[in-house]
């Protein structure tokens, strides 16, 4: 994923930068006495992220939802996040908010590779009080990698719903549909009337509907 850290989000307790941007954004404590012209080497960030640059692994955390190196967050109403890259690809995910709503978190069925439609059911969440809830795709487009690892540590997508806890990388077929998405100011504006008016995600019956998934 592509996700570069950022407090300002209210929720930031969950998220988690990658060991290269957890070392570069440390303050290093220079010694009292000058250094030697040699022994210095500065790094801007431009220069950090063209030697730092991977591909689909980077994880960076943009909580702004703003464009860096053509990397922009995007959100859903169903509460499911996308950070997309040069409008080509993105890494899907939920929200802290929604992992909020689901509360604990016991089951993930992961979406399969392939195509999906914008707001198709791409697969779905179990909680320890029963209740299911489905994962929507955010935009068309063809899903080719999956995180396995939440098969054997469901607690990443507890602990770190917008960090580790990715959950697909898909490219991307529509980018116009991208403009449909939310950005961080108005997926916050729409957190804060969810709360105001008590309405939440509903709950889905998976197993009623799955003539339906």
């Amino acid at each position: 994923m592509f996700r570069a850290g950022c407090p300002s989000r209210r929720h930031n307790t969950k998220r988690r930068l990658c060991p290269a941007i957890q070392t570069y954004g440390r303050r290093i404590r220079t010694p009292s006495c000058r250094p030697r012209r040699s022994c210095l080497y500065l790094f801007t960030w431009t220069n950090f992220l063209a030697t730092q640059r991977r591909d689909s692994d980077l994880c960076l955390t943009n909580s702004e939802g703003f464009a860096m190196n053509n990397i922009e967050i995007k959100y859903t109403i169903t509460h499911e996040w996308a950070e997309i890259l040069d409008s080509k690809e993105c890494s899907v995910g939920i929200t802290e908010r929604a992992q909020e709503i689901y509360s604990n978190i016991i089951f993930i069925e992961l979406p399969s590779l392939g195509e999906f439609e914008q707001d198709e059911i791409m697969g779905h969440l179990e909680t320890s009080d029963g209740r299911n809830f489905y994962i929507h795709a955010p935009v068309s487009g063809e899903v080719y990698e999956v995180n396995t690892a939440l098969e054997d540590d469901i607690e990443l997508l507890n602990r770190f719903p917008e960090g580790d806890g990715w959950i697909c990388k898909l490219r991307i077929e529509n980018p116009s549909e991208i403009e449909a998405l939310l950005t961080l100011p108005e997926y916050e504006a729409y957190e804060e009337e969810e709360l105001n008016e008590e309405e939440y995600l509903p709950e889905t019956d998976f197993y009623e509907n799955i003539e339906d998934y």
